[in-house]
């Protein structure tokens, strides 16, 4: 995340918000010119005032100043009451012309919707933000610490555009993985979609939005691979009948008596020679040793090869009805 002025790279820059920043316009909208326009400036200072004023004169000497959403400015949305719905974001971002930035775009939203009062999630940075303050509250003079508090919510403001952006990278990542047919899709009769990722279990997610009901991918490790089976969260299937078919095929590849062998456990068992099959509790996940749980000796990797796994596991899925 880049921006380089054309006339002022080479001053310091002041950014400049108003006193009580708990919401969410105003922190991002400042975190956002800290972080793009204060890239390599040889100075970037973030500076207080109370609502409807501006830095002194005297204090703009010298330097690249930026108020946001102090009051009636450039970059405050109750000065353009042309704007029915926008946010002092949403002014930063298109005049700087950071709106098409997947890594921006999520956090431009909600500060839409923060500053006209619409509906947001109750688990969002919104109300985190809010509630931080009073961790960085002096119990005796009741006077908040802003620049520490700032400072936390700029780190996760941090997390969120690199996680946004991660995101975006793997969609495109798996759209030239799709071209390059290393990445497949196995449309059943069912109408359930099945989707290869081979080694590249970070497209999973890509995959599901592109569609899939099931995503098989492989995990390296030091010694062997895990397999990872796994459904959308969107969708109704299960992978009870899949889990039944490959621990019934590990045995044949050991070459293990299958008599008395419950195939429908979910929990490891013992009596698959060894391999590690897990099948979560949601019937939703399915794996063979995984990055939380490596294995230690080679019996307990599967003895199944990669795409003899996807093939199982297609073939499995056709036999649940339409859905």
């Amino acid at each position: 995340m880049v921006y380089v002025s054309e006339t002022t790279a080479h001053l310091p820059l002041k950014v400049v918000i108003h006193d009580y920043p708990q919401g969410v316009d105003e922190l991002v909208s400042a975190w956002a010119a800290m972080r793009v326009l204060g890239h390599n400036r040889p100075a970037v200072n973030l500076t207080f005032v109370r609502a409807g004023e501006n830095l002194p004169t005297e204090e703009c000497a010298g330097c690249e100043v930026i108020h946001i959403d102090t009051g009636r400015g450039e970059f405050d949305q109750h000065g353009h009451p042309e704007h029915s719905r926008t946010s002092s974001f949403e002014l930063f971002a298109k005049h700087y012309k950071l709106d098409q930035d997947p890594g921006i775009t999520p956090l431009l939203e909600l500060t839409i919707k923060a500053d006209n009062i619409e509906d947001i999630d109750p688990t969002s940075v919104h109300y985190l933000f809010k509630s931080r303050v009073k961790r960085y509250r002096n119990p005796e003079t009741k006077e908040v610490d802003w620049k520490s508090y700032v400072q936390v919510c700029f780190e996760d403001l941090d997390d969120i555009y690199k996680f946004h952006s991660n995101k975006a990278r793997a969609k495109a990542e798996f759209e030239c993985a799709l071209q390059a047919n290393e990445c497949q899709i196995k449309d059943l009769g069912n109408g359930l979609r099945v989707y290869w990722t081979g080694f590249m279990p970070n497209l999973r997610e890509a995959a599901f939005d592109h569609g899939a009901d099931v995503v098989v991918m492989m995990a390296k490790a030091d010694r062997s691979f895990h397999p990872l089976i796994q459904c959308s969260r969107k969708s109704r299937v299960k992978l009870c009948r899949v889990n039944f078919d490959l621990r019934q095929e590990e045995v044949k590849a050991r070459n293990i008596s299958p008599k008395g062998i419950n195939f429908w456990e979910e929990k490891v068992d013992p009596a698959l020679g060894g391999a590690h099959w897990f099948l979560h509790h949601s019937n939703k996940l399915l794996c063979c040793g995984s990055r939380s749980h490596p294995l230690d000796s080679p019996e307990e990797f599967t003895k199944l090869r990669p795409f003899k796994i996807f093939n199982i596991v297609c073939h499995s899925l056709a036999q649940l009805p339409p859905r």
